[in-house]
């Protein structure tokens, strides 16, 4: 409360941040020092000093209270800063939630490319080998194959697959320069990829795509709520209690 003023170094921090002021979280500390009306006072002053480095219409959450390993000083909004502590370790958490939800939309993504991908070098060698004779040059079969894809319904083949859509599919001529780096002849059927004992590898890419990361996800609480706070779950009684506080 007695350094609200904005140096150099803040600003700078501020521009760094210019279009994620809703990522910005500002503690007001040691609140407990100040009494009501001069911490209103504060308050004001905090946002007046800041206004010129957030030009947007919602201003940034801020939390009033005193972290520290002590009791809140007698006399003061004891509730609030109990409240106000409770509300930050709240949001700290819901940060760490949405970025391990982030994550796991992000692994199930790139299944998904992975996925498309080996469904696609499959097509492709699965057309190659329907075409190849006894007396086929196998270069000129599959630069055919590669040159005119939708000839042979290969991207085709992979929209009729469950769970794929269109705008998934990578790009035609990416393949063009892929197999021009690996050759067709490096690759097995997907059907010839399985085993007694591993399994499939195709079908434990579903598995992760379909059940297994949508459950993680529900499993750290997406979609739920937030509790609303209130003092017969927080304790914050007459007498709340710093859960800063060593013992």
């Amino acid at each position: 409360p007695t350094k609200l003023d904005v140096g150099l170094e803040l600003e700078m921090l501020f521009r760094q941040l210019k279009g994620r002021e809703s990522q910005i979280r500002i503690i007001l500390n040691k609140a407990d020092s100040l009494a009501t009306q001069e911490l209103m006072r504060v308050y004001g002053a905090l946002f007046w000093s800041l206004a010129p480095l957030i030009n947007v219409t919602e201003p940034p959450r801020v939390y009033v209270s005193s972290f520290w390993p002590h009791e809140y000083h007698p006399d003061t909004h004891k509730d609030l800063f109990l409240k106000e502590e409770i509300s930050l370790l709240e949001d700290l958490n819901q940060v760490i939630e949405n970025r391990m939800e982030n994550k796991i939309a992000f692994i199930r993504q790139h299944a998904i490319r992975v996925r498309i991908h080996a469904l696609l070098v499959d097509r492709y060698l699965q057309t190659y080998k329907d075409k190849m004779t006894f007396f086929s040059d196998g270069e000129l079969v599959f630069r055919d194959i590669v040159e005119d894809p939708d000839k042979f319904f290969i991207f085709k083949s992979i929209l009729a697959k469950t769970n794929v859509s269109k705008f998934d599919l990578p790009n035609r001529e990416a393949y063009k320069d892929f197999f021009g780096i690996n050759p067709i002849t490096s690759f097995k059927l997907l059907s010839q990829q399985c085993s007694y004992m591993g399994g499939c590898y195709l079908e434990k890419i579903e598995k992760a795509i379909t059940r297994e990361l949508p459950d993680l996800l529900g499993s750290i609480g997406l979609g739920k709520k937030p509790n609303v706070l209130s003092c017969d779950v927080t304790g914050c009684g007459e007498t709340p209690k710093n859960r800063y506080k060593k013992p």
